[in-house]
């Protein structure tokens, strides 16, 4: 039946325009990475073909899709997709996109060949290292190599962003102890050491329990002070003797980090043991505040199996995308509508399977449905769900897009 909605898609895709014709088989090749490796490839070409076609102005954010495409698809084959620059973020999407369609390889080999500190994908290390058995000889020396990766970058990006440094500190203060004693000391050292020499400045962070910082050099401080606990015990005694926070923190968790996480730890086992059934559940919302009602709605139909009303406020936004007062003169392949489509129609294939196809033929416009159809297709052969763009252009020739994920 997947088969058969492909091949539907293929023949709607050849009677649209040239840019939705060149969207709808880049997007096939991806719902096609799972199952049919060899027709992925070849609509991946074919996508990339008709993109040689497409004017450049304005079709960057297709030339994107293809570069995402082929990191879900073959990640060999991003050397062949368009040149352009990619955008700061590209690195961490090409990661997470490697990693959830299970290149770990490439993966592994795309971050130890980057070396662009500013862009370096610090916010996938941990996605790629759980992947690595440290137990197993080869993969132990593949994360050594990766944390000795990330050390380099992370001291030679000079702007090290909050986001960055957190992450970074995060690895490091677990997987430290992979690394040669006497390595991970200097790496800590140089960790400390820049913490105390840069400007501090005032953040709000909190650890159970009432542990709170409000000084950013403490709490970075705070991240490794574990480390320094077994590797150097006086110079980190001496820290926590001249720093007023750290004394606080360490006084209701002895050892940092180790403490916290092996108290967590311990309250999961004993939850698990007790049999608990308390519901941890919830929803995380992001983009628009005025998109977190029909974000709720999709949630709770993914739930309950119900899909009318995320396709009434799919419906919604089409109408807004073709107002006579107001169209969208972005590409049709990222309108808002199309997006919401997308990401219903991919839900309810999830969710409902085969009994999902009805369901399309309440989308009137057959590019949308193209769309749609694709990306149901997808849910159903196991492809891992779709990063959504969506633009909207009040006029004919802006080149900004959103992006929703």
């Amino acid at each position: 039946m997947n088969d058969d909605l492909l091949a539907k898609a293929r023949q709607y895709a050849k009677q649209a325009d040239l840019s939705i014709r060149a969207a709808a088989l880049l997007r096939i090749a991806r719902a096609e990475s799972v199952k049919d490796i060899s027709s992925a490839r070849r609509s991946l070409m074919d996508g990339l073909a008709l993109l040689d076609e497409l004017p450049k102005r304005g079709s960057d954010h297709l030339h994107d899709e293809a570069r995402e495409v082929a990191a879900a698809v073959d990640p060999r084959m991003l050397d062949q997709t368009p040149s352009e620059t990619p955008h700061h973020g590209f690195p961490e999407r090409t990661v997470q996109i490697m990693v959830e369609h299970g290149h770990i390889d490439p993966a592994v080999n795309y971050l130890l060949a980057c070396d662009a500190p500013d862009s370096f994908p610090f916010l996938y290390l941990g996605n790629v290292l759980h992947k690595l058995d440290p137990m197993n000889a080869a993969d132990a020396g593949r994360r050594v190599a990766i944390l000795r990766k990330a050390f380099e970058m992370w001291r030679a990006d000079i702007f090290n962003s909050d986001r960055d440094r957190r992450h970074f500190l995060y690895i490091f203060g677990r997987a430290w102890k992979e690394l040669p004693p006497q390595e991970a000391l200097a790496m800590v050292h140089a960790i400390v050491d820049e913490a105390l020499q840069e400007p501090d400045y005032g953040i709000s962070a909190g650890y159970p329990d009432g542990v709170h910082f409000s000084s950013l050099r403490q709490n970075s401080i705070f991240q490794v002070l574990h480390i320094l606990m077994h590797l150097d015990p006086p110079r980190a005694r001496a820290l926590i003797d001249s720093h007023d926070q750290l004394a606080a923190a360490v006084h209701r968790y002895p050892n940092g980090r180790e403490t916290i996480e092996q108290e967590a730890a311990a309250e999961a086992e004993r939850l698990k043991a007790a049999g608990s059934t308390r519901d941890r559940g919830g929803y995380v919302l992001t983009g628009s505040r005025k998109d977190f009602p029909r974000q709720l709605r999709l949630m709770e139909a993914i739930r309950s199996g119900e899909f009318d009303f995320p396709f009434e406020d799919a419906t919604e936004e089409y109408r807004e995308d073709t107002s006579a007062a107001s169209p969208n003169f972005a590409p049709k392949a990222f309108w808002p509508s199309t997006g919401a489509f997308r990401s219903v129609a991919y839900q309810a294939g999830k969710r409902l399977g085969i009994d999902a196809i009805p369901l399309l033929e309440r989308i009137e416009d057959p590019d949308l449905r193209l769309f749609a159809m694709i990306e149901l297709a997808a849910a159903m052969n196991g492809v891992p769900p779709p990063s959504v763009r969506w633009m909207r252009r009040p006029r004919p020739n802006p080149y900004k897009y959103r992006r929703r994920r």
